[in-house]
């Protein structure tokens, strides 16, 4: 495995954050051709998509974190006093529950297909 040096890190940190090409040329210290010549670059490509696919990952659980409270908060709801509190919690709840199931039968059937 090829080590990325100290300017294309902080090059790919800028991009991966959602920088311009031009920022992120200016946050590395580079010129805007050595940043181009870089992002031609099949190894700096591959590293930068890591990068992305860790942050999304990264995003990914953020949101189930989030999501889980959302749902605690929900089921807490139910006991609420507001009959149209505990209504708008309990639609909340299946419409969640539902698209999570569907999404689970969609993945189900398509992991089925590429035999994984």
């Amino acid at each position: 495995m090829v080590k990325l040096n100290q300017r294309q890190d902080r090059a790919l940190d800028a991009l991966v954050a959602g920088e311009t090409t031009a920022r992120a040329a200016a946050s590395s210290r580079v010129s805007m051709p050595t940043l181009r010549r870089w992002l031609d670059d099949p190894i700096f490509q591959a590293a930068l998509a890591k990068r992305k696919e860790r942050r999304s990952e990264q995003a990914r659980d953020e949101l189930l974190i989030g999501a889980l409270a959302a749902v605690r908060t929900l089921v807490r709801e139910l006991n609420n006093t507001s009959a149209t509190t505990r209504l708008r919690a309990a639609q909340l709840i299946l419409d969640f529950g539902l698209t999570a199931e569907a999404d689970a039968a969609i993945e189900r059937r398509m992991n089925d297909l590429e035999g994984t």
